[in-house]
């Protein structure tokens, strides 16, 4: 069973832009620049943004793809899809800009791996509302992407359960029922991998939240 000390072996504190694209592998001057691109839309798009623990929300999704890197997951399109996975819900990027930039099958993706889809002031660029999409319509658009799309999620999860260390036991609770649902489902019939993450990370959780009852 994999410990968080497993996980966090998996992504760097301490990454960096050049050590992040020393880890691709040997890709086409196209994709090389295709992810080039995905790295500045996350950077600036997430600029204004930090996470719980106050740190620059961009360093999460290249967290994120450096797991799946470091697992061997490296097709050009995962990896741009990875490092853009949060920012359609959180900052204004044109659909068309996405789609000449990093291609169609890039926005599909970020399409199915988004809860909500952002009203935008096309002038400022300013968030006018979200509509968050059904749920059960979300979770069986993530499902049907295909394997190596879905370990996006999967990722995603693991590097959001082994830095959730700050918040309140309430969003803790939430975020493992989740995941016990249908992520973990999801996990089993991917990558046994992060089936056994999700499964180690869920446990430890819940025992902190039994400890604090």
């Amino acid at each position: 069973m994999n410990t968080s000390s497993d996980v966090c072996r998996l992504f760097d504190p301490d990454m960096n832009r050049e050590k992040f694209f020393a880890l691709l592998p040997g890709y086409s001057p196209t994709d090389l620049l295709r992810t080039q691109w995905s790295y500045w839309f996350s950077k600036e798009g997430h600029r204004l943004q930090t996470r719980d623990t106050g740190e620059p929300y961009s360093r999460h999704p290249r967290s994120v793809a450096e797991i799946l890197l470091n697992r061997g997951i490296n097709e050009p399109d995962v990896i741009c899809a990875t490092l853009m996975h949060d920012l359609p819900e959180d900052a204004y990027v044109p659909h068309g800009l996405i789609l000449v930039s990093l291609g169609p099958t890039v926005w599909r993706w970020l399409d199915a791996l988004s809860k909500k889809v952002g009203h935008f002031d096309l002038i400022t660029g300013q968030v006018k509302g979200w509509m968050k999409k059904d749920e059960a319509d979300y979770r069986k658009g993530v499902r049907s992407l295909p394997e190596h799309a879905r370990c996006i999620k999967l990722a995603d999860r693991v590097h959001n359960q082994a830095t959730c260390g700050g918040w309140e036991m309430a969003r803790k609770a939430k975020y493992v029922k989740e995941t016990r649902e249908w992520i973990l489902p999801m996990a089993r019939e991917t990558d046994l991998w992060f089936a056994n993450t999700l499964e180690a990370q869920v446990e430890k959780i819940e025992a902190e939240i039994r400890a604090a009852a």
